[in-house]
């Protein structure tokens, strides 16, 4: 019985140390790579041959843009009569159109509360909405309003005339047919 316990002892050890000899598990592993690194690869196909376009010089892009709202503007702005100097008033606290350009504005309504002055919606391009009275300002050159009715704003541009004084414009915007 001792010896049966020392030959299940001896033999459990070898297999043991047999378990833990180096052999490599990988190894199936690598031959199958080596095999598909070895293999022809399919062709590849030649690029493509591209046309050679005519360049296309686009003219129109002093034009107004199609996708902006069309702004009616008086033909010839009002000449200041000599001796008489008009300037914007700098002083003013700036109201909220006056950060927007005339492009960027639309006259989508009207409102007028009982006994009330007749006031103007205007949207700006970030989709506000605001409201417009006589003596209102907006639109980048100082752009005070003149009048309101359903149909339109007119108001009067402070443009500066390239030597050192300003002009008065005046401006129409018209309510949009949407």
């Amino acid at each position: 019985m001792k010896n049966a316990f020392k030959f299940i002892a001896a033999g459990v050890c070898l297999m043991t140390f047999a378990g833990c000899a180096p052999s490599d598990p990988t190894a199936d592993l690598r031959v199958e790579l080596e095999r598909i690194r070895n293999m022809e690869g399919a062709p590849i196909d030649p690029p493509p041959e591209f046309r050679v376009f005519d360049s296309y010089v686009y003219s129109s892009s002093n034009l107004r843009s199609p996708f902006m709202p069309q702004i009616r503007v008086a033909d010839k702005p009002k000449n200041v009569p000599q001796g008489r100097s008009v300037t914007p008033d700098f002083d003013r606290p700036k109201e909220p159109l006056e950060d927007f350009g005339m492009d960027q504005l639309e006259m989508v309504g009207t409102i007028q509360r009982p006994d009330g002055p007749l006031i103007a919606l205007v949207k700006d391009d970030m989709k506000g909405v605001h409201q417009i009275k006589v003596g209102s300002y907006m639109g980048r050159n100082h752009g005070k309003v003149l009048l309101v009715n359903e149909s339109q704003i007119d108001l009067l541009e402070l443009v500066p005339d390239g030597r050192d004084s300003w002009i008065e414009r005046p401006r129409t915007m018209w309510l949009t047919d949407e």
